[in-house]
Order: C-alpha cells, then structure tokens, then sequence
C-alpha cells in the first residue's frame, strides 16, 4: 500500500500532520475519522526513508537468499517473510521486506512492489525482475542478479583498495608537513638569527611562521578549497569536464576504461540474456555509468541503433570505453551469438581490471613514497644548509685566533718584563 502524508484538524481545531499507509486516498479519509480528523491535504510519498538504499552486500544477499527459496519452492510472500526475519536482515531492509509482502498480498506484481519502495532497490534489478515475471524463472534471475551485484561489488572493492593507500599516504604527508613546519622548522629560528640565508630556507621559514602564528587563516583557506571543490564537483559543467580527463590521462585513464567497460559488459550481458531488447537494455545499462562524459553519449548510441546501425558500430563511436568493447560485440553479431559474446566479454574485461588495477598500485605505492621523500628531504636541506654555513665561519674564525695567539703570547711575556 501507498504512503500518504497528510495534514488534518482535529475537533479542537489543532492542526496534525502525519504519514499513514492506505490502499487510496478515500480509505486514507475513513481511517483519518476513526481518530475524529478531517483531512485538509496529502500527498503520497515513497515508503522509504530519504535516500534509503540496500548497501551492496544486503543487495547481493537479498537476491541470492530470495533465488533460492524461490528455487526450493517457496512462495514468493513467505520467502519475504523468511528473509525479513532473519538476525542479518537491518531494520531499513525488514520495513521494505515487510512492506512488500503485504503489497503481494494485495495482489501487486513483485516488481511493482519493489518499485514503489523508491530508490531502495536499482532500476537494474526491477527490471531483471519484469523479465523474469515475464518468463516465469523469477527465483533464477534473482540468482543471476545475485552473481551479478557480486562480481560488480568485487570490482568496487578493488578500486577502493587501490585509492586506499595512496590516501593514507596523502594523509600522512599533511601531517609530516603540519609537524615539520610548526614544530622542528621553529627550533631552529633562535639559530638563524641575524644571518644571510639561502632563498629556500627563507621560503620555510616564512611558511613556519605563517602556520605557527596564522593557523586559522591556513585552516580556513583549505576549508574554502574544499567546499569549492565539492560545489564544482556538483556542476555539471565541470563534472563533465573532469569525467572526460579521467578516461584520458595517461595511465590512469586506461584502467578508468577498463573499469567502466567491465561494469557496463556485465549489466548488458545480464540485462540482454534475460530477454530485454538491445535498446531498453541499453537505457538501463546507461544509469550504472558512474560517468557523466560517458552517460552523455548514450543518447546518440541509442539514436543510431534506432536508425539501423549495428550495436558494435553506435559503441565504437563512444568515446571512453575500451577499444576492443566494439570489435567483440561484432564477432557476437556475425556469429549469432551476441548473448555468449557478452557474458564472455564481461569475464575478461572483469579479468583484465584487476590486473590493470594491480599494475596501477605498483606505480602509485612508489610514487607517493617518493613524492613524501621528497617532501621532507626538501625541509631537510633548507635547515642543514645555513647550519653548515654557520659551523664553516665557526671553524675559520677558530682558525684565526689559533694562528694570532702566539703573537698574543709574545706581546704578553714582553709586557712583564717591564
């Protein structure tokens, strides 16, 4: 049943706003004056709390523990009813669960049901479900779809793995700059006094003391970088922009591609096995591109397929997946065998991210150690220079007075004397 929220008086004439579940508007009205409120106004509202989605690991769960009961032949409302209780199962997931067995119960498709609950569960997956319905292998899609979800967090948790050192590497180079500048570079400024230093050691110096004395305007300067990096990044404009560098730069930018081409291989080979036609799967596949540039293409793949060029010909003139995408895709069309071409595509360029994503940690690991080298080696330098000068002019000036003191001595003996 539909969520309504709704705004109505009481006999007192106190105004009360709420949310109630009714099958429609007029059973939302009766059930309103059993409690002595007159409906004003209301609108129906998704069931699901704002945003709410199943994390991908509930998702991958959810698909493969309804596939097999489903399977093993259970209904479809008990299944629900079996899941929703489960220690595992969050209290997000129990009220959609539960929700959507009392849709079925009311007679509601299973993918309709899923839909009202909102962006609780990806467009991918309602869809694969349609299908499923359609063909009655309902439990096998949502094994499928299971697999699917699997494998594509898989891929997630790689590139996740692979920022995750260069991050903690970033913050680790903050932190070793924040220390040497506020408290070993001012160790030595005492020292320095009233000495020629070199430009560089002049350039730290100065930045210690604007750290050590102005911390705020330096905390509210990166505060301001960061929110205005965040606002670009929510322009469009710019996200465009910044999502077509990223599958351009060198090195980086091949295993960008090979990561978006592997994710869109496997959501269209799952979506085009299934039954869906080319184009509808096509439009769905497109939401799962976590890239604006690439996503911007779409329409005019979809448009040339609709006028009757070849699939492999509308993907090879997108710019931003993998070049070898398009030549596989036509082997499947001449060959009769697009679905198996698709699936087996998706295996390798699955394949071929982890690999590229490994040879990408091998640059990053020892670029940032070197970069973090650098770093502090640079701090060093700016300190141990004017040092060495200093104990240079010690050393000559000790030099001169050992070689004036035997004149020292002799002047002396003459002066007793008399």
């Amino acid at each position: 049943m539909p969520n309504y929220k709704y705004r109505a008086t009481a006999l007192s004439g106190k105004m009360v706003r709420g949310t109630m579940m009714a099958s429609d508007p007029e059973a939302l009205l009766n059930e309103l004056k059993k409690k002595d409120l007159f409906l004003l106004d209301y609108s129906q509202t998704n069931r699901t709390s704002f945003g709410a989605k199943l994390k991908p690991k509930e998702l991958t769960d959810f698909c493969r523990q309804l596939g097999s009961l489903l399977e093993a032949g259970v209904s479809v409302i008990q299944s629900f009813n079996i899941i929703a209780n489960r220690s595992s199962c969050s209290k997000v997931a129990k009220k959609v669960f539960s929700e959507i067995s009392t849709d079925l119960k009311h007679g509601k498709a299973l993918s309709e049901a899923m839909a009202d609950q909102g962006k609780i569960f990806p467009e991918l997956l309602i869809s694969m479900v349609r299908a499923g319905e359609a063909s009655g292998k309902i439990g096998e899609t949502f094994l499928n779809m299971g697999t699917h979800f699997q494998k594509q967090q898989r891929i997630r948790s790689q590139v996740k793995g692979a920022l995750a050192y260069p991050c903690v590497l970033a913050i680790l180079l903050v932190l070793v700059i924040i220390v040497m500048f506020t408290f070993i570079i001012p160790m030595f400024g005492d020292m320095f006094t009233d000495m020629e230093l070199p430009l560089m050691t002049k350039i730290m110096m100065g930045m210690s003391n604007f750290l050590t004395h102005y911390w705020y305007v330096a905390l509210g300067v990166a505060a301001g970088i960061v929110v205005l990096f965040i606002f670009l990044m929510r322009t469009p404009a710019t996200r465009l922009k910044l999502d077509r560098l990223a599958v351009h730069l060198p090195k980086i930018g091949n295993l960008v591609r090979i990561v978006y081409t592997a994710s869109f291989s496997r959501t269209l080979a799952s979506l085009y096995t299934s039954g869906l036609s080319i184009l509808n799967a096509i439009q769905i596949s497109r939401d799962t591109v976590n890239n604006s540039y690439l996503r911007s293409q779409f329409d005019t793949c979809i448009k040339s397929i609709r006028v009757g060029n070849a699939l492999s010909d509308a993907i090879k003139g997108m710019d931003g997946f993998d070049s070898k995408l398009g030549d596989t895709v036509k082997v499947g069309e001449e060959t009769g065998k697009l679905d198996a071409m698709l699936i087996s595509t998706a295996d390798d360029y699955e394949y071929e991210s982890s690999a590229a994503i490994k040879s990408m940690m091998s640059i990053i690991e020892p670029l940032m150690i070197v970069i973090l080298g650098i770093v502090v080696a640079t701090v060093m330098v700016s300190v141990l220079v004017p040092m060495y000068s200093m104990y240079g002019n010690i050393d000559e000036n000790t030099g001169a007075l050992q070689a004036l003191l035997p004149q020292m001595l002799d002047h002396i003996r003459v002066f007793l004397r008399h």
